[in-house]
C-alpha cells in the first residue's frame, strides 16, 4: 500500500492526520474551520501552537486548545498536537485511533485512558504527566515513551468558565457556612470524634484520600452511619472496599460496619452456632421475629439451661419470645381455665352458641364451636381473625353430602352441559393439555377469549385424576376485577354472572350439575363456600397469598392454576415469584 506525506506526517492512503480529522468534524457540524496561531514556547528551537475554533454568534464561545508541552520537531507537529486536544474535547469517545498514523495514534489512546481515570484520583501536575520542555518528541520516541498532552487551561472557552463560576456561586449561596462558637473543651471533643472516624474507616478498607475527603468536606458528620452513607454515595463503585456491594442483589441488603460489628458481638454473647441454631432462627424470623430478638432469647436460654439439647433450647427460645411479646403487648399470662370452674366454662359455651345461632340460625352447632376453638388454639399468638371468619363461613355453609362426589349425574341437564363443553375450542385440546400437565411441572396455556381456558382446564384435571383415584386438589386464582360476564341459561332464564371467583365457580358447578360447595367451591375475602369434599377451589390471588403465610408448602394441593396471568398486577407477579 502506497504511503505519502500529508501535512508533515507519513501516512498511508486510508489514514488521516489530526488536522484533517478536525477539519472533517467542522464540516460535518457546519462550523467554521480551525485557525492555528503560534504560542509562546520555552526556547527558540521549540514550537507551541494554539488551535482556535471560532463561534459564528458569540466570541465568548470560541474554543481554544493549546498543549502545555512544546515540540522541537516541526511546526506541523505542534499543530497536530493542538488538533488532538480539540478532538478530545469535541469527540472524546470516537475511535480515531483507527485512522490516525503513528505517533498520534498512541497519543490519542493515552489521552482517552487519562480521561477515563476516576474523579478521586490524586491531582497530577502537568510536569509529571508530560515530558520537560527540554526533552523533544524525538527523544521520547527513542526511549519508547509516548507524550501525554495536557491543556494549558481548565476551560476551553470563556462561556464554559462563566457557566462553571455561576454554578459554583449558586452552590456556595445554597450552602452558606455557619460560624460556630465553641469552647476549647468542645473543640477538643470534635477533633477527637473526627480522629475516631479516621481510625474506624481505615480498617474497613477505605483509601486514605477518601477518608481525608470526608474530614475536609463534611466536618459536621460525627456518627459512623452518616459517614458511611456519604462515602457510599460519593466514592466510585470500583473503589469501594470489598465488604460493600454497590450493585446489590435481589431481595438482599448488605450490612457492614457498625451494624455488622454489633450483630457479631450479639452472636458471640449468645454462643451462636450456625450448624445448630440456623434452622431454629430461620424458622422464627420467617414468623416475623427479628434476628436480634432471637439471638437475645438464645442467650437467655443458654444461660438458664447450659449444655441442653437443641430441642430443649428451641422450646426455651420460643417460650422466651412469647413472654417478651406478651409483655410488649401488655397481655396477661394464660392459664389453664382462666380461673373458672367447669360449670362456668359450660355456661360460657352455651352463651357463645346462642350468639352464633342468632347469626347463622340453626346451622351453628357445638361441633362448629369446637372446631373453631381448636383452630384458635393453633393460631394462638398469630393473626387469626381472617382465618376464623373464613372457617365459620366454611363450617356453617358446609353442604351435607350423602354420597361421594360424582363427575356427572345421568340426567338431561348433565347431558346438555356435556354437549356445551364439547363445543368449546379448549375441549378439542383436552388430551394434549392433560398429557402436558402429567409430564411437566409448569405449563403455560394461551388461547383466545371465550375458548374455555378458565372453565375447562380445571375440569380436565378433575375428569382425569378422580376416576383413577389419584390425588387431585386444585386451586385456581382469579383477578379481582370483573369486567366481562358469562350468560348462563337455567330453566329458560338468562342469568349474567361476572367473571370473578364466584362467577367462575358458579359456572363450573352448573356445568357439573351440582351446587356450590360440593366438588367446586370458592373463597374470597370474608366469604367462603367449600366443604371437605371440595376438589376445585376458585379464589382471589390475595386469598392464596394469605394461605401461603400459614402454609408455605400448600400441603394437600396438587395443582395451582393462575388465571389471567397476562394482566400483570402486583399480586399476580408476587405470587408467581413465590411459586417459582
Amino acid at each position: 500500500m502506497t504511503q505519502q506525506i500529508r501535512q508533515g506526517v507519513l501516512c498511508k492512503e486510508w489514514q488521516r492526520t489530526p488536522m484533517q480529522l478536525l477539519q472533517e468534524y467542522c464540516r460535518s457540524v457546519k462550523r467554521q474551520p480551525a485557525h492555528y496561531h503560534n504560542a509562546h514556547s520555552d526556547s527558540e528551537h521549540t514550537f507551541r501552537v494554539r488551535c482556535v475554533l471560532s463561534d459564528a454568534k458569540s466570541k465568548d464561545k470560541d474554543l481554544i486548545f493549546c498543549p502545555t508541552q512544546s515540540v522541537d520537531t516541526t511546526l506541523d507537529d505542534a499543530k497536530h498536537c493542538a488538533a488532538l486536544l480539540a478532538l478530545l474535547h469535541l469527540e472524546p469517545s470516537r475511535p480515531h485511533e483507527r485512522k490516525l498514523p503513528d505517533p498520534y495514534r498512541e497519543m490519542w489512546l493515552v489521552l482517552q485512558e487519562e480521561q477515563k481515570q476516576p474523579a478521586f484520583k490524586p491531582f497530577k501536575k502537568s510536569a509529571a504527566a508530560a515530558p520537560d520542555a527540554s526533552s523533544s518528541s524525538d527523544g521520547d520516541a527513542a526511549h519508547g515513551k509516548v507524550v501525554v498532552l495536557t491543556s494549558d487551561r481548565a476551560f476551553a472557552s470563556k462561556a464554559e468558565y462563566t457557566q462553571s463560576k455561576r454554578s459554583r456561586e449558586n452552590r456556595d449561596r445554597a450552602n452558606i457556612p455557619v460560624q460556630v462558637f465553641m469552647s476549647q473543651k468542645a473543640r477538643d471533643l470534635v477533633e477527637s470524634v473526627l480522629a475516631d472516624v479516621d481510625n474506624s474507616l481505615d480498617p474497613m478498607g477505605f483509601q486514605p484520600m477518601h477518608i481525608q475527603a470526608v474530614v475536609d468536606r463534611c466536618p459536621d458528620l460525627t456518627d459512623d452511619t452518616s459517614v458511611l452513607d456519604w462515602l457510599c454515595l460519593n466514592v466510585p463503585e470500583d473503589e469501594l472496599p470489598k465488604g460493600f456491594n454497590p450493585n446489590g442483589t435481589q431481595l438482599e441488603v448488605v450490612g457492614y460496619g457498625v451494624v455488622a460489628k454489633a450483630a457479631k458481638a450479639l452472636e458471640t454473647s449468645a454462643a451462636y452456632d450456625p450448624a445448630l441454631h440456623d434452622a431454629v432462627i430461620d424458622q422464627l424470623t420467617a414468623c416475623g421475629y427479628s434476628r436480634g430478638d432471637c439471638l437475645r432469647a438464645l442467650e437467655l436460654a443458654n444461660a438458664a439451661l447450659p449444655n441442653a439439647h437443641i430441642l430443649v433450647v428451641e422450646h426455651e427460645i420460643k417460650l422466651e419470645l412469647s413472654r417478651q411479646l406478651r409483655r410488649a403487648l401488655s397481655v396477661r399470662e394464660p392459664d389453664s381455665a382462666g380461673g373458672r370452674s367447669v360449670e362456668e366454662l359450660e355456661e360460657a359455651l352455651d352463651e357463645e352458641l346462642m350468639v352464633m345461632e342468632s347469626i347463622y340460625d340453626d346451622k351453628c352447632t357445638k361441633t362448629v364451636l369446637s372446631n373453631l376453638n381448636d383452630l384458635a388454639s393453633k393460631l394462638y399468638g398469630e393473626p387469626m381473625m381472617y382465618e376464623l371468619s373464613s372457617a365459620v363461613q366454611g363450617l356453617v355453609h358446609q353442604p351435607k353430602l350423602a354420597k361421594p362426589v360424582e363427575l356427572f349425574r345421568e340426567d338431561p341437564v348433565a347431558t346438555s352441559a356435556q354437549q356445551t363443553r364439547a363445543k368449546l375450542p379448549a375441549y378439542q385440546e383436552r388430551e394434549t393439555i392433560v398429557s402436558l400437565l402429567e409430564t411437566n411441572q409448569v405449563v403455560l396455556i394461551s388461547g383466545a377469549t371465550g375458548c374455555g381456558k378458565t372453565t375447562q382446564v380445571p375440569q380436565f384435571l378433575l375428569d382425569h385424576f378422580i376416576p383413577k383415584q389419584q390425588t387431585c386438589n386444585i386451586i385456581c386464582t382469579q383477578p379481582r376485577r370483573s369486567g366481562r360476564v358469562f350468560p348462563l341459561r337455567v330453566f329458560n332464564k338468562c342469568i349474567c354472572i361476572r367473571l370473578a371467583a364466584i362467577g367462575v365457580a358458579t359456572r363450573v358447578a352448573h356445568e357439573r350439575t351440582e351446587s356450590i360447595g360440593e366438588s367446586v367451591g370458592y373463597s374470597i375475602r370474608m366469604e367462603t363456600r367449600r366443604s371437605p369434599e371440595t376438589r376445585l377451589l376458585f379464589c382471589t390471588t390475595g386469598v392464596l397469598l394469605r394461605r401461603l403465610l400459614q402454609d408455605p408448602v400448600l400441603e394437600g394441593v396438587s395443582h395451582i392454576i393462575v388465571d389471567e396471568v397476562h394482566e400483570r398486577n402486583v399480586d399476580t407477579d408476587f405470587l408467581l415469584s413465590i411459586l417459582r
